[in-house]
């Protein structure tokens, strides 16, 4: 299952489009990790209401969560809002400054959606109850239909960039994307989803609740 999914047009899914100059707004899912607990991920998405794609993968970290990022998380988050507003056109309605973060509160995330609505200036939310008990592979496997039907895009900033987790260089999105989708059989079944492509899924799936995002996610391919 995991095989078709990830693999079905796996190379158009996965391949790059250059930043949108037009979107209807900006958010970003934050989850940690269910195997390394100090593992923080940070997905920032765009969403547009009119264009193609539905949902723009902007940018994405992958952090160790310590007393700095649960401190300035909530702030640096609003800062890297503004930074990849420049030059979009915002037709939502709101501003780059009054972004949405929700965090999936499942183990550290709770506390550190605490700690960044307490600390900063961010709007943040926790991931619905109705999203965080579907099962977590469940999640994964609702993301990967939208990247294999390329209404979920990952920019090429996002394609290409590295980033240092734990002394191991590279891009960490694209390698958990690859370790829960594509490889031997036994790594397929035994390789839980890392917190960047929770975060990814979860993202997915609260623009989802969107009635607006859902009809065009559901729609047919872009």
């Amino acid at each position: 299952m995991f095989e078709t999914l990830f693999r079905k047009n796996a190379g158009q899914s996965l391949a790059p489009i250059e930043p949108p100059r037009m979107l209807s707004g900006l958010f970003a899912s934050v989850a940690t990790d269910l195997v390394v607990p100090d593992a923080v991920g940070i997905t920032i998405l765009g969403f547009d209401y009119y264009g193609a794609p539905v949902l723009s993968v902007l940018d994405w970290n992958l952090l160790e969560l310590n007393a700095e990022v649960l401190e300035g998380l909530g702030d640096a988050l609003i800062t890297r809002f503004v930074e990849l507003a420049q030059g979009v056109n915002l037709t939502g309605g709101g501003t780059a400054e009054t972004s949405t973060v929700v965090v999936d509160p499942t183990g550290a995330g709770q506390v550190l959606a605490e700690r960044m609505g307490a600390s900063s200036w961010a709007n943040v939310d926790v991931v619905p109850p109705e999203i965080v008990e579907v099962d977590v592979r469940q999640r994964v496997l609702a993301a990967s239909a939208h990247l294999n039907g390329r209404r979920v895009k990952l920019t090429r900033a996002a394609y290409e960039k590295s980033a240092t987790f734990k002394r191991h260089p590279g891009n960490h999105l694209l390698r958990q994307i690859k370790a829960f989708g594509i490889g031997a059989e036994a790594s397929r079944e035994q390789t839980p989803p890392g917190a960047l492509l929770i975060a990814l899924a979860n993202g997915i799936a609260c623009a989802a609740t969107d009635p607006a995002i859902r009809a065009r996610l559901m729609g047919a391919s872009q």
